[in-house]
């Protein structure tokens, strides 16, 4: 299918397009901006306020016509020349009669008035400062935009005005370092200082800077205030032809090189324009990472559209499907990863060479694919994450878990970029991965949409690090932050779902709560309290479990604890019956005293879920302090909450599926980037084998043939009824699910509950022969 871009709203079938033209000629009295109100309802497109994007869509629309892909009948109005308003509102006479001069912090109090009504007395006051006193004169702001006049004793002194940043800049590009894509989705987080000046009869030294100081430390908060989100970054252009820059410098900004001499307008690259230097000045210490950071992709809109043709020969299996749109610099390369995958399924714990069957040209390829050095961890799983993207758009809730697991590979104490991952520099060598798994609240995984991988450096080993000196970017803490960006950018792709970044106790990072409250739009959060923080509950200052206790209880709920193994530190403890008493309230943490960032309070719903009355033999009673962004107005949401922790557990049973299942720690290869391309390979092959687990547990009453071959549930269902006579419909999922797991070894009684993912992937592997063996000898059976 023929697509079109439009913006960040993502890309246009050919025929929706149609669609507008159609619906404009027909209502030429819609007007442009209601067509394209419709249009961003169509595309779910909407700012981080829940406002619909109106303007940005007409604008779209408007390229789009340009361009050629579209025709509308409403003409382009020229806008009207800005006239300098008539009667003035500033007495300059009277003004220069009594100049402002002196040090700046004795001139008195400089305030900033912001400038929020365009119809308002200080929006034209704003209006006559800029088109009399600054040298490029009066013009509309483009798209957001900040106006600010200053003040000092109750006197105008000058204004300022921010608005949409320049879309390309070579010099800050560079100085960002971020791919067009990332520039892309992150550009509106830049900011431009689009007009500033001060009255000729202000003759303070430092003023300026002052000025420039005091709008950095509240653009941030008024911007999210009006747009819903804060801005990173603040840029400039001086011309120095006319100053020199010095109230910039002086207030900490940093010069990174010059413009093209080029203007907005010019679209024949003349250049009459004089060279500006270009400024600009972080908001955030995360500032360039953040831009950097490549967001999510969507899958095209031709790959998701569903097969329209009947015949069996053009029946796409699940590997083709989830990496349909991989893109590894090669077609050649994709199609051998989508087989290396399939080899992979058919025999998760099989090496390499078992996994091609001895084959020695494909274990060659096998190798040769894994090892090559264009291709990464990343390339293989972004068309994996674009697939999750997709199934998370059919749930209303998706909880995106993040969790690490330490991979050990004493097997490969030759591999090269391995560090350590004990308590001795000359232990166990390997490296850590960060993954985020979408689960729905029912605990079923819908993939994987972030995954961070790193050794530690052995040269480090022993250096003790301050803990509270060092900022996030450098600590392992910055996974928790990574991950949830990435929930974020999936919820901001989904507007319909609502996206909930969940966390252990090793995520109470307060930088990370932090980030969440920086934008309206990002996914929410829950995560497992482990410090007993500073917080303020009714104004008074108290220690979070305090604080938690000294409320009511809201209520008791008894849960069902599952049987836990035998480990070196623990006794083995059998299932049984736990009553949870459950408070919860809202309340602000506040800042650690030693942390390197920004320090504000920050709201949040606190619960505790606390085991009441634990059988004398348990030495840990249960007991859950959760942190969440999502409000809490009663019992029966902060028991969803609890019940939002509980399906956590889903990503250890993945890590169990990597780790004993896919055999990820036995993985034969000499450099760390080669294991971590196989993890990759490992981990799409983890996520199905659980998928098809909980799958039947979840729709137990669907036909099989959704995620089974033809082959594969006729095999199945012949082999373990052990019969010739073949059932015209499929049986169930479950039905399915459990003939797989007594494949694996599970009995199937009463008392042993629902097969796990150890059974199914012992069943799955004996699967692929039993429906070898059937396509040779029952080739006759209609597929």
């Amino acid at each position: 299918m023929t697509t079109v871009a439009l913006g960040p709203a993502g890309q246009l079938p050919v025929e929706t397009l149609r669609k507008i033209e159609t619906i404009a000629e027909e209502s030429k009295s819609l007007g442009i901006s209601n067509l394209a109100r419709r249009v961003c309802q169509w595309l779910g497109w909407k700012n981080p306020t829940g406002e619909y994007c109106v303007s940005s869509c007409v604008a779209g629309m408007r390229s789009l016509e340009r361009r050629g892909f579209l025709k509308l009948p409403w003409d382009r109005q020229s806008r009207a020349a800005i006239a300098t308003p008539t009667s003035s509102l500033i007495n300059e006479d009277q003004e220069k009669s009594r100049p402002i001069c002196g040090r700046v912090d004795k001139i008195g109090p400089i305030e900033l008035m912001l400038v929020n009504d365009s119809k308002s007395k200080e929006a034209m006051i704003y209006k006559e400062v800029i088109s009399r006193y600054h040298y490029l004169g009066y013009q509309r702001l483009v798209g957001a935009q900040m106006r600010y006049l200053i003040r000092c004793d109750s006197r105008w002194i000058g204004a300022i005005g921010f608005a949409a940043s320049a879309l390309h800049v070579a010099d800050r590009d560079k100085h960002i370092g971020w791919s067009e894509r990332a520039r892309r989705a992150h550009l509106q987080e830049v900011v431009g200082n689009a007009r500033f000046t001060i009255f000729p009869w202000v003759r303070v030294k430092n003023l300026a800077s002052k000025v420039l100081s005091l709008v950095a430390k509240r653009i941030r908060n008024d911007w999210f205030e009006r747009y819903g989100y804060e801005p990173l970054l603040l840029e400039t252009y001086v011309d120095r032809e006319k100053f020199r820059g010095t109230c910039y410098r002086g207030a900490g900004w940093i010069r990174v090189g010059k413009t093209a001499g080029r203007g907005r307008q010019d679209v024949e690259v003349k250049c009459e324009k004089s060279a500006k230097d270009i400024y600009l000045y972080p908001l955030n210490s995360q500032w360039q990472r953040r831009l950097c950071r490549e967001p999510l992709r969507r899958r095209s809109l031709a790959l998701q559209q569903p097969n329209q043709s009947t015949s069996t020969d053009c029946e796409v299996e699940w590997v083709e499907q989830e990496l349909v749109d991989v893109d590894l610099g090669d077609k050649r390369r994709g199609e051998r990863l989508i087989q290396l995958v399939k080899d992979f399924y058919r025999k998760p714990q099989a090496s390499i060479l078992d996994a091609c069957n001895g084959v020695v040209a494909k274990v060659k390829a096998a190798y040769k694919l894994i090892n090559n050095k264009a291709v990464s961890m990343e390339k293989i799983l972004t068309p994996h994450y674009s697939s999750t993207v997709e199934r998370m758009r059919e749930q209303k809730i998706v909880l995106a878990v993040q969790d690490t697991v330490t991979l050990n590979y004493a097997s490969r104490p030759d591999a090269e970029g391995l560090g350590y991952i004990g308590t001795t520099v000359d232990g166990a060598q390997g490296y850590l991965a960060h993954d985020t798994l979408v689960l729905t609240p029912e605990g079923l995984p819908l993939g994987l949409i972030d995954v961070q991988a790193w050794a530690r450096d052995n040269a480090e080993f022993g250096k003790k690090k301050a803990q509270y000196s060092t900022p996030i970017e450098g600590k392992e803490s910055i996974k928790w932050l990574k991950s949830f960006e990435a929930a974020s950018e999936a919820q901001r792709l989904l507007p319909d779902t609502t996206v909930v970044s969940v966390g252990d106790r090793e995520g109470d990072v307060y930088e990370l709560f932090l980030l969440a409250e920086s934008r309206r739009d990002n996914a929410k959060l829950l995560i497992r309290a482990k410090t007993d923080r500073s917080v303020l509950l009714a104004k008074k200052k108290q220690h979070l479990w305090e604080a938690l206790r000294s409320i009511p209880m809201a209520g008791t709920e008894t849960i069902q604890v599952p049987r836990r193994s035998a480990r070196s530190a623990t006794k083995a403890q059998p299932t049984r019956t736990a009553r949870l008493g459950i408070r919860y309230c809202d309340l602000e943490l506040l800042p650690p005293q030693q942390c390197k960032c920004e320090r504000k309070n920050i709201r949040i719903t606190a619960i505790l879920a606390e085991e009441l009355d634990p059988p004398q033999d348990v030495k840990e009673p249960l007991e859950w302090m959760l942190l969440t962004t999502m409000p809490v107005a009663s019992f029966e949401e902060a028991l969803e909450k609890v019940q939002y922790y509980r399906t956590r557990f889903g990503i250890e049973v993945y890590h169990k599926v990597l780790k004993s299942g896919c055999k990820v720690e036995e993985r034969q290869h000499h450099h760390i980037e080669g294991l971590q391309n196989a993890l990759a390979l490992d981990m799409i092959v983890g996520w199905r084998i659980m998928y098809l687990t909980m799958l039947g547990r979840v729709i137990p009453d669907m036909p099989c043939d959704v995620v089974f071959e033809a082959d594969e549930w006729r095999a199945l269902y012949g082999f373990v009824n052990k019969t010739t006579e073949l059932p015209d419909q499929p049986p169930t999922l479950a039905q399915a699910t459990l003939m797989v797991a007594k494949l694996g070894g599970f009995l199937g009684r009463k008392c042993d509950g629902a097969p796990g993912v150890k059974t199914m992937w012992k069943g799955m592997t004996r699967l692929e022969d039993i429906t070898e063996a059937f396509r040779v000898f029952y080739s006759g059976a209609s597929p």
